[in-house]
């Protein structure tokens, strides 16, 4: 019958020769308290008992004393034993529960259920190939918008725009055929729709009426499409902000129930350490939703097509010139044909745009234009600038621009990218768990690169699979399942794997030993419980934290400046204005305060500003009155030379004195410039007199009289001298 240590009492006649506990074994299994209470029992014992993980110095203290993988198998065996299920339930809800939240907002297109239950299920089983054909769809469209915006056959800005303001959206026209492009491309046809548009723009460039008919017809398609796509974009950052503090929470949370010292019963910080690494393996949905947010999903299955198909009813009732005929022999319910599933109507598995180019026959897609043949409208460079009202060269698009736009060949960069978030993720989680007491590599980080490893495995897998697996419309509906198959078995794999860790799969002594390297690392132990209380506050959120910002920030700002056009085509409005109206309205209000704050700068000025007496020289800026700025006005600006530029001057004298002043303008003139005046009487305040100007011509006469009126601001004496020189 085996003796269980927690049964054997500490008694004075144990020691070196007399060990406590030898051969006992506990009823609880690998648990921490009981250990750490059978540790100081051996060392109250004998301080080098062979149980005991001894250091260099021979012998073990109190603050370093623990057991070594031997004996800790000895004691509770060499299995692992489960954590106490509600501390598995409380850590599920704390660290696993928020990412669950983030999977159910990712968005899916509705084509059927089946399709759906594939988004979530390959998001989870194969996240590199999910941002990979996600970038994908974003560098389609970045090829797309930028292919219209240099077109150089659009108007400059839409016939129906009016005066509601700055923020009024003035790219309406290329926005507007980039998601009409943008929305064939779910069938594969995205090329051929660009061509049909590109030909009609071409064929009524010199028919003014034709093209404003056909853009009109555009506009109001592309608005269409606009109100039917939902993007997502607030509640998806508002997610990710309850995410972000989720996650904070719990880390306070768990610090505050750890206690001051660690040394708590119930949450152990070590533990709580590795729930955080492994969630962090999944941070990579943060990037995920935030791009699937951004492309958006149709609201139905059968609303794309419909808009698709009034604006070929448009362009027919139209009575164009010449027929716009657009690709809608594809749209097709998916009860008829599926190909919108496999030829991009999936936005997050596209096995279409990675198949092998021995696969891509013409009897599984539509025949497009290759890169060497040479379009139909190939003269579109040489007319142009003869017929648009734009003949700069950079405005004719290029022939090769329109053969190769809406089809770039992927190229790695895009799953370059995939790799770099999926393995940043892992990086963080090996970084809390390796420094996780004992520090270093141990087993959790062969779960982790399980993991990770298992995800590679999945993306090769999908990869190898389309590249072999031809696209032909009998192998459409087994390529469906396999995928659904494979995505699955990983799901199940790396979810499971998680959840067995918050089970208590690495609860055992080879996990807290480094496989016999070190001593058992318990948390109850000094040393240890200082070292993860200062980690928890100050190591393990700087990690976490630092990797969600990459993820959060890093990432979506370089997709929004690599794919801005885009980012705009996907989330425009169809209320005919911009998404950055606010941007106008705070840039208004800007300028409205800056004009305030000068005005009062200026009435600041003029008041704090001494009026100067009459016969100063000096500009009106220099005197700082009202009278002064109308002075400068009147000398600076042309006097005219009808006789109502002076009558104003001369209103309340006598006409004597008027016909007088002007008979005798040019002898004032002269004598003005050649004598000094005279002194003024006795008993006055002398004024500064004027420095003698030369008069060339009759307005500057006819100025230096109007200068010379009294100011309002000299004094009644003053006024009086003044006027009779």
């Amino acid at each position: 019958m085996p003796t269980y240590c927690s049964d054997i009492p500490l008694s004075d006649s144990n020691n070196c020769t007399n060990p406590w506990g030898e051969d006992c074994t506990s009823k609880a299994g690998f648990q921490f308290t009981s250990l750490w209470n059978f540790t100081r029992n051996i060392l109250a014992a004998c301080a080098n008992d062979t149980r005991l993980f001894l250091p260099d110095e021979g012998f073990a203290t109190p603050q370093n004393a623990s057991l070594t993988q031997e004996s800790c198998a000895a004691i509770a065996g060499s299995g692992w034993t489960y954590y106490p299920t509600p501390d598995i339930w409380n850590r599920l809800t704390t660290w696993k529960f928020p990412l669950l939240q983030l999977v159910a907002s990712f968005p899916r297109p509705p084509l059927s259920f089946n399709v759906e239950c594939l988004v979530i299920l390959h998001l989870l089983g194969d996240p590199i190939d999910t941002m990979k054909n996600l970038t994908l769809k974003m560098s389609i469209c970045q090829s797309i918008a930028l292919h219209w915006k240099k077109c150089g056959m659009l108007p400059e800005t839409p016939a129906e725009i009016n005066s509601d303001g700055p923020w009024e959206d003035r790219d309406r026209n290329w926005k507007a055929l980039a998601i009409i492009t943008e929305a064939y491309g779910e069938w594969n046809e995205d090329r051929v729709a660009q061509t049909a548009m590109e030909e009609a723009l071409f064929n009524f460039r010199s028919n003014a009426k034709a093209k404003d008919d056909f853009m009109k017809a555009v506009r109001q398609t592309g608005r269409a499409l606009a109100a039917d796509r939902s993007t997502k974009f607030l509640p998806i950052i508002v997610a990710l902000l309850f995410f972000i503090g989720a996650v904070a929470i719990a880390l306070f949370r768990t610090a505050a129930s750890a206690g001051h010292t660690a040394l708590s019963d119930t949450v152990f910080i070590n533990v709580e350490a590795h729930s955080i690494a492994f969630s962090a393996q999944y941070f990579w949905i943060i990037p995920a939703v935030f791009l699937s947010s951004m492309i958006g999903v149709s609201q139905t299955e059968a609303a794309i097509p419909r808009i698709l198909r009034r604006f070929q009813a448009d362009l027919d009732r139209l009575n164009l010139p010449k027929r716009v005929q657009m690709p809608n022999h594809c749209l097709k319910d998916l009860g008829e044909d599926q190909r919108r599933i496999f030829y991009g109507g999936t936005y997050s598995w596209q096995p279409s745009k990675w198949q092998s180019k021995n696969h891509l026959s013409s009897k599984s897609r539509t025949p497009r234009p290759s890169a060497t043949t040479t379009p139909r409208y190939e003269p579109l460079n040489q007319n142009l600038a003869a017929n648009s009202r734009d003949s700069t060269a950079s405005a004719a698009p290029s022939a090769s621009i329109t053969s190769t736009s809406c089809q770039n060949p992927p190229d790695f960069s895009h799953a370059l990218l995939a790799y770099a978030i999926l393995i940043l993720s892992t990086v963080t989680g090996m970084i809390v768990s390796g420094l996780v007491p004992p520090d270093g590599f141990d087993c959790r980080h062969l779960g982790q690169l399980s993991i990770c490893a298992a995800w590679i495995i999945s993306a090769l897998a999908d990869l190898l699979v389309n590249y072999l697996w031809p696209l032909s419309s009998n192998k459409l509906s087994t390529l469906f399942w396999m995928t659904v198959v494979k995505d699955f078995v990983i799901t199940v794999a790396t979810m499971g794997g998680v959840i067995v860790t918050q089970v208590g799969v690495f609860n055992r002594c080879s996990c807290y030993t480094l496989w016999g390297k070190t001593g058992l690392a318990l948390p109850e132990r000094p040393d240890i419980a200082q070292t993860l209380f200062h980690r928890l506050n100050t190591v393990y959120p700087a990690v976490t934290f630092t990797s969600i910002g990459i993820m959060l920030v890093i990432v979506p700002l370089y997709l929004c400046t690599r794919y801005r056009d885009a980012l705009r085509v996907f989330v425009q409005r169809d209320d005919r204005r911009s998404n950055r109206e606010w941007l106008w309205k705070a840039r208004s209000k800007l300028r409205a305060t800056q004009r305030r704050l000068r005005k009062i700068l200026s009435w600041f000025r003029l008041g704090r500003s001494k009026p100067q007496r009459a016969g100063t020289t000096g500009s009106a800026a220099e005197q700082g009155d009202a009278t002064g700025s109308q002075e400068l006005q009147t000398l600076t600006q042309p006097m005219s030379e009808e006789p109502e530029a002076i009558s104003s001057d001369n209103e309340g004298r006598p006409a004597d004195e008027i016909s007088q002043s002007t008979s005798g303008n040019t002898q004032n003139a002269q004598s003005e410039s050649s004598s000094v005046e005279p002194p003024l009487p006795s008993g006055s305040n002398p004024l500064p007199r004027p420095e003698p100007r030369r008069r060339n011509t009759e307005q500057q006469e006819k100025a230096e009289q109007i200068r010379r009126k009294p100011v309002p601001t000299a004094s009644p004496l003053q006024r009086s001298q003044y006027r009779s020189l």
